[in-house]
This record gives C-alpha cells, structure tokens and sequence, in this order.
C-alpha cells in the first residue's frame, strides 16, 4: 500500500512539474478582456442610426479598483487576443497547479499516518 501510495506521489509530483514548465513558458500577457462593441455615432443621416452601429475593437481591464476601456487599433487586434488568450491560460494552469497542491499534500498526510500506524504497530506497548 505504502509503495503504491509513494508512487502516485511521484506521479502528481510529475504531473507538477510538467505545469509548471507550461506556466513559465507563457513569457507574454496582459490583462482584459477583448471585445468588439457597436455604437452609433449620434448622426441622423448615418447607417448606424437605423442599424447595429459602427464596430470598435476594445480591451477591458482593472487598473487598481477602476475598470478602464482602451480602443485598440487594427494592427493590434491579433496581439491583443493572443496575449489575452495566454493569460487565460496562465490562469488556468495556476489554478491547476493549487488543485495539485491539494492533492499531493492530501497523499502526503495519508503516507505519514500508514507510516505512524506500521511503525506503532510493531510496538506491542504502543497498540
């Protein structure tokens, strides 16, 4: 029981160390969310005043406690969604990674009390 129990622990351990190398490769990111958004323009004669709106390419994020919107150019829209792409993933990895945690200390606590119980047990004067 006792080597089976060390072996999934060199397992998660594995499975760890391969996250964090996932993690700390994702060498560019930013903060936000990219979304496109349609506003109209406010003249009568205008398409957009009978339609949907103009279309305008933003980022959302936190600054502090203030959200804050920056409209991002053409030429940047790839960009931006790549590196918000990898910051989801960073997160997500993280997150992973305290999962993990959990669940090699949680076999870690398990080892340590068969390990105290087979040791008390040879013992006649400690059962």
């Amino acid at each position: 029981m006792q080597m089976s129990r060390i072996k999934r622990i060199q397992q998660l351990g594995f499975k760890y160390c391969e996250l964090i190398e996932s993690v700390a490769g994702i060498s560019e990111m930013i903060r936000g969310s990219f979304n496109t958004v349609y506003r109209k323009c406010g003249k009568p004669n205008c398409r957009c005043a009978r339609g949907v709106g103009h279309p305008s390419d933003q980022i959302v994020f936190l600054e502090g406690s203030r959200s804050k919107c920056r409209v991002v150019p053409k030429e940047d829209v790839q960009w931006v969604k790549r590196m918000t792409e990898n910051r989801r993933k960073f997160r997500r990895r993280r997150q992973l990674l305290r999962a993990l945690e959990k669940e090699i200390q949680r076999e870690i606590n398990e080892l340590e009390e068969e390990t105290i119980s087979r040791s008390m047990g040879e013992k006649d004067w400690l059962k």
